[in-house]
């Protein structure tokens, strides 16, 4: 989760800003950086460096408006609708189209146009790419999601169980198309 919105930081250009300059991103999902989980101790470090790189900007963790009971993208919605959204947020492949329907994602185009096609298929497939651009209310096919991570589904059976109940390993597919 923290990825996308490190990969998003990592795309605002730098520039030498005085401390009257300074730029704070809200992040929905800053971790932890006193934890000693392997997760947040790598994620301080690339926050550290991105800080070094970046001094004109502030990152802050914002939560937005808390409602026992309503978590998920309820939440992220009611940050929107309250005015304090974040400005980099992680969303779940399938509410991406939620956001872009309502006009609360901008377009990444821009951002990575300068990113080689092979540089950006070493951190995901071309498939999961392709589920993070949606038609816009302009019409037009967008990129509205950097990927941090995917999944790999996998279909286990116990065979055991199965010839239990009439299907010996014999007559189980053997492939997808079966």
């Amino acid at each position: 989760m923290t990825g996308a919105m490190l990969v998003l930081c990592l795309l605002i250009p730098a520039v030498q800003a005085t401390e009257s300059d300074k730029i704070e991103l809200r992040l929905w999902n800053l971790p932890d950086l006193s934890s000693a989980s392997p997760f947040s101790q790598a994620a301080a470090r690339v926050i550290e460096q991105y800080r070094k790189q970046h001094p004109e900007v502030i990152l802050r963790k914002t939560s937005g408006i808390r409602i026992p009971q309503i978590g998920g993208s309820a939440s992220i919605l009611m940050a929107i609708a309250g005015g304090i959204a974040p400005d980099v947020l992680d969303c779940p492949v399938g509410g991406i189209h939620n956001y872009v329907e309502q006009n609360f994602l901008v377009p990444l185009d821009e951002y990575v146009a300068g990113i080689p096609t092979e540089a950006m298929h070493d951190r995901a497939p071309e498939n999961v790419w392709d589920a993070a651009r949606l038609g816009g209310p302009d019409g037009k096919e967008h990129l509205y999601a950097v990927p941090t991570g995917f999944d790999v589904a996998t279909l286990k059976v116990r065979h055991d169980l199965a010839a239990k109940f009439g299907y010996p390993k014999e007559r189980m597919p053997a492939t997808w198309d079966e």
